[in-house]
């Protein structure tokens, strides 16, 4: 069990570093003619992620192709399909809300 919870904890690391790098790469070579981008997905069907059928929030990798495609050059750090922007944004938000936050310390007074 540790080595499951060590692999998905690098993993996630591992994306978020890749994420701000590609930021850093963006805004420090955007003046030279470069543009970097990170594209950031969720769920898609494929046999790496083991999720066969289709469904709002898993598409197929020609959908999601199409996505990131549409949405290359708008942006330094992208969720390019839009169920997936959604869940960003409702995470994010989660996340800002709870835990970036003194709420846990106001709950408790």
């Amino acid at each position: 069990m540790f080595c499951a919870e060590l692999c998905v904890c690098l993993c996630a690391a591992t994306k978020a570093y890749v994420d701000y790098f590609s930021r850093s790469l963006h805004y420090e070579l955007k003046g030279k003619g470069v543009h970097v981008q990170c594209q950031v997905p969720y769920f898609v069907t494929s046999k790496l992620s083991k999720i066969r059928k289709t469904s709002l929030t898993t598409p197929d990798p020609k959908t999601y192709a199409a996505s990131a495609l549409r949405s290359t050059g708008l942006g330094a750090s992208v969720v390019p399909y839009p169920m997936h922007a959604i869940q960003h944004w409702v995470i994010s938000w989660v996340f800002a809300r709870f835990f970036q936050t003194d709420f846990w310390l106001k709950e408790r007074s």
